[in-house]
């Protein structure tokens, strides 16, 4: 912690940089432990994108078969 600030320090990163530059979290490591809200935050979020992603593609297939095969059915036409 004491020598975080060093490592932006300079004319590509930051310039003029103090120790209390390094006590900011820039880059935060999705660790359960170390950062707990985070972790869980980045969790969810990846389930629910997963999640929605997976889902529209399978709409998307079954309307893709739906379109190729038009008179396929799962039921059984009723005579009469």
């Amino acid at each position: 912690m004491e020598n975080r600030y060093k490592s932006c320090e300079g004319e590509g990163c930051h310039a003029n940089t103090t120790r209390e530059f390094g006590l900011i979290r820039m880059h935060v490591v999705i660790d359960k432990d170390l950062y707990p809200v985070e972790f869980w935050v980045a969790l969810a979020f990846t389930v629910l994108t997963l999640g929605v992603f997976f889902l529209l593609q399978g709409l998307m297939v079954l309307e893709l078969i739906r379109i190729m095969f038009p008179n396929l059915s799962f039921r059984r036409k009723r005579n009469g």
